[in-house]
């Protein structure tokens, strides 16, 4: 799987490889955030489905 996605990139254009390269970027430094973001937006939604502001 590995030598397919070396054999992708290696044929890709710029702006594809850009677009990954930002894509990773954003996951990477995102990523130890997301599980408190959805926390956060689960206990709010359950707040507000009992009526607690």
């Amino acid at each position: 799987m590995l030598n397919n996605l070396d054999t992708y990139l290696a044929t890709a254009s710029c702006t594809e490889l850009v677009v990954y390269a930002s894509l990773g970027i954003i996951t990477l430094g995102l990523g130890p955030f997301l599980p408190a973001w959805i926390g956060e937006h689960y206990l709010a939604a359950r707040r507000a489905s009992q009526g607690i502001s």
